[in-house]
């Protein structure tokens, strides 16, 4: 960006001059790294390969204007040049979720044509620069994939009453259906026929739809297994909590049973079958989100059924097949992102390439793999590292375009370092910890991801508006990956289940200890925010430890009785906390921050989104009437078009400055410009 920027005027008074100066700062960044207006895309996501290796597909996001929601669109860039251009731009709605057919003249995406969220397929011809438009289908499609034989596309849909996920802001995919008179009831029966996750075929042949699965069944993900025969994650109910149990069936076309494994697995996620058929891969893991799924590589033989677990020595999140006998796939160990080959006959695994500095944009590490050979693309970044596209060839990293090569910097100055701690128990915890351009000890801001299966690893600070804020205004960053955290195996993330607010919360305060003992944070400035879990372990330290001197709650869970009822995610807290059999005593209500409110002594700001389905507003508000009873200094902010974390222009930027200056007003720092040296 470039131009002066006039700071807003003093109001004399001091909290809403910081508030509005942060304000300024934060929306400052946003335009600097999201191009508003200039057609320019901002990011790069949803990378797929041709079949001949020669370009890269991926779904690009920009602005029209500061006012409007970001758009996406599908872009093409030829790897041996670096040539990019846009397919066919969309003039209204936006494109995602593009992939080429086993062919490559024909790519098949996500087309939302009137920009309202209603996902629709899309065919793209390459050859001829033509844009098919199918039957539509009632709800919005969710995700696509190719047949082997490439004339048929298999579809997943959500009904118009379904929810997104947390990590996609967990509110409804369409408001409600308004009553035909204003004093009409609304009726909960329990269930939504208008909820369903369904999965179609779509055959380019005959261009029509037909069912590919019979029966009443929620299918989360599903992938072919050959070309007659469909793998897929499924349950019996529709709630978004029924995720969590959901179970691995394969189908032939049309039947309403599939043929379950045996074995027992956790949540699963990234099916995939292998085009000849033969093999089914999926990842088996402990966890809290849909869409974020960590752990074990499991093979299975849809002929014998036979179930291997292959130990890949990472945590994968990502599958691929690369041919008959090669599986790429992906993932996070410790603090570092890794990418690796299996060979699904020999179960060996060989490894591609691996860093701590560079990782991937999203939830989720996710590559796309270039022939059987084991190079691939990605969409590399770090925290300084703006985001780029890379390909990975015999284990060396390049850079194929990098999407601000032109642009000035526009972070604050600061520094990373890779930390490990040893927990009170002796187990080791690992984190980062980012500082500011000037000499410790510094003031201090713990922020705790969300989960509690997530984890922190390296993500451009151009998108995390807060953290960069608050370097520049003289804070250090720690971003702990306690127990429960992704990259350190299936015990680890383990560890937490029945006991979230145990352990890990002890895991987060020896890490400050370890920090305050080498003098480099200041004791006395000590604060903790987080979104989702981070909100609930907000909340729960702030009255278990006296060690903090201001707290920030986003989308927290603080009653997890409440949560349990009121929730669309209830086996949350069964998993994570305790049985139900237990419930309103035992550790429910232990672990809920409500019934101790009273022991906050600090000043709270609590935070969350009316719409948010995952962990409603009513969690929010009873922390902030418990804190105001007690007598403590709380103050509750609800954004109304906000669901399950802040992320629509202006509130993102509302949201980021109020959270910041919260810190700046109860534990100020000496304060930083974004020129990217100290300021006094």
């Amino acid at each position: 960006m470039t131009g002066a920027m006039l700071a807003p005027a003093a109001s004399g008074d001091p909290a809403e001059d910081i508030f509005g100066s942060l304000r300024h700062e934060g929306e400052r960044l946003y335009i600097a790294a999201a191009w508003p207006g200039t057609g320019r895309f901002h990011d790069a996501a949803e990378l797929d390969v041709a079949p001949g290796g020669d370009f890269v597909l991926f779904t690009a996001t920009f602005l029209d204007d500061r006012e409007s929601p970001k758009r996406t669109d599908l872009c093409e860039l030829r790897i041996d040049d670096g040539e990019l251009s846009r397919l066919s731009p969309c003039e209204t709605g936006s494109r995602k979720s593009g992939a080429y057919g086993p062919c490559g003249t024909i790519i098949a995406c996500l087309r939302d044509w009137q920009g309202d969220g209603h996902w629709q397929l899309e065919l793209l011809d390459r050859t001829h620069g033509q844009s098919v438009r199918p039957p539509a289908l009632p709800g919005s499609v969710e995700y696509l994939r190719w047949s082997p034989c490439g004339r048929k596309l298999l579809v997943g849909t959500v009904g118009p009453g379904g929810d997104r996920s947390s990590v996609e802001g967990a509110v409804r995919r369409t408001a409600e259906a308004a009553c035909a008179q204003p004093w009409e009831p609304r009726i909960d029966r329990g269930y939504d026929d208008a909820a369903w996750r369904r999965l179609l075929i779509y055959s380019l042949d005959t261009e029509s739809w037909e069912p590919a699965i019979n029966g009443p069944v929620t299918v989360w993900e599903a992938d072919w297994c050959g070309d007659h025969a469909i793998a897929a994650i499924v349950s019996d109910d529709q709630g978004e909590g029924a995720w969590f149990d959901a179970r691995l069936e394969l189908f032939a076309l049309g039947a309403s049973g599939g043929l379950r494994p045996s074995g027992t697995l956790d949540q699963l996620g990234w099916v995939r079958g292998s085009a000849d058929g033969k093999w089914i891969a999926i990842v088996d893991a402990v966890c809290s989100d849909r869409w974020v799924v960590a752990g074990d590589l499991i093979l299975i033989e849809a002929g014998s059924n036979s179930v291997h677990r292959i130990d890949c020595g990472f945590d994968v999140t990502h599958v691929e097949w690369r041919g008959a006998d090669h599986l790429l796939v992906a993932g996070v160990d410790g603090l570092e992102s890794v990418a690796a080959m299996v060979t699904p006959s020999s179960r060996q695994t060989s490894e591609l390439w691996r860093s701590q500095a560079t990782s991937v944009a999203g939830h989720s590490v996710k590559i796309a793999g270039r022939g059987d050979s084991g190079d691939f693309v990605l969409a590399g970044e770090g925290f300084a590292q703006a985001p780029e596209i890379a390909l990975v060839s015999q284990g060396l990293y390049r850079c194929l375009f990098c999407l601000y090569a032109d642009q000035p910097g526009v972070l604050p100055a600061f520094d990373v370092r890779a930390m490990e701690w040893r927990a009170g128990d002796g187990l080791n915890i690992e984190g980062w910890l980012l500082t500011p351009a000037a000499p410790p000890p510094w003031p201090l801001v713990v922020q705790v991801h969300g989960g509690p299966v997530a984890h922190w690893r390296p993500a451009w600070l151009g998108r995390r508006i807060p953290s960069a804020l608050l370097l520049s205004r003289g804070f250090a960053v720690l971003l702990a990956n306690p127990r429960g955290s992704s990259g350190r195996g299936r015990a680890f993330a383990g560890a937490v289940r029945g006991d979230m607010g145990g352990a890990d919360a002890e895991d987060l305060v020896s890490g400050v200890e370890e920090l305050i003992a080498a003098g480099l944070v200041d004791p006395a400035r000590i604060g903790i925010t987080g979104v989702s879990y981070g909100g609930f372990m907000t909340a729960w330290l702030l009255t278990q430890s006296r060690r903090f001197a201001a707290g920030v709650s986003v989308a927290p869970i603080i009653n997890h009785q409440t949560h349990r009822l009121l929730s669309n995610i209830s086996r949350f807290s069964e998993l994570f906390v305790g049985a139900p059999e237990q419930f309103p005593d035992g550790p429910w209500r232990e672990r809920s921050p409500l019934f101790f409110a009273r022991q906050v002594q600090v000043p709270t700001l609590t935070i969350c989104g009316a719409l948010d389905r995952c962990t409603p507003p009513i969690e929010a508000e009873q922390f902030h009437a418990a804190l105001r009873c007690a007598g403590a200094v709380s103050e509750l902010v609800t954004y109304p078009l906000e669901g399950h974390g802040i992320r629509g222009f202006p509130a993102v930027i509302d949201y980021a400055a109020r959270l910041v200056a919260w810190f700046v007003a109860h534990m100020p720092a000496q304060s930083f410009a974004y020129s990217g040296h100290s300021r006094r």
